[in-house]
């Protein structure tokens, strides 16, 4: 055992560290995923994830709550974070494109019209907004 953890009982066991790491690196993938758009890899991750946050959860149960920590699982929280951010960020434009594709394909129902009889304009754009 780590001499530093024996005198600093707030530290969190490395497991925590570990399952924030493989958290991370599942992360990672599913972004490299994302930008490929494989379909079976990213589901494939999504089951992966939730191994991780509930083995996560489980812990954090078990202690009644995890403390903060040292800066290193700090700054791996932070980076899980930002990853997962950064991943939603391109499922939300991959959803645009493929609403606003999906109104290219689909005519616009009698629900689109407004009161003065125009037609209400569509939400779109995503498209030309990724191709400048």
């Amino acid at each position: 055992m780590d001499p530093q953890q024996t005198l600093n009982p707030s530290t969190p066991p490395p497991a925590d560290l570990t399952l924030y790491r493989q958290l991370l690196a599942c992360l990672e993938e599913e972004e490299e995923a994302l930008k490929a758009a494989r379909e079976e890899e990213i589901l494939a991750l999504a089951g992966k994830k939730e191994a991780i946050l509930r083995e996560l959860a489980a812990r954090c149960l078990a202690s009644s709550a995890i403390p903060e920590g040292p800066g290193e699982l700090r700054d791996m929280k932070r980076r899980v974070t930002a990853q997962a951010s950064r991943n939603r960020a391109l499922i939300t434009a991959a959803l645009e494109v493929i609403r606003d594709l999906w109104g290219l394909l689909v005519p616009p129902g009698v629900g689109l019209y407004q009161a003065g009889g125009q037609l209400q304009g569509g939400q779109g754009g995503a498209l030309l907004r990724r191709q400048v």
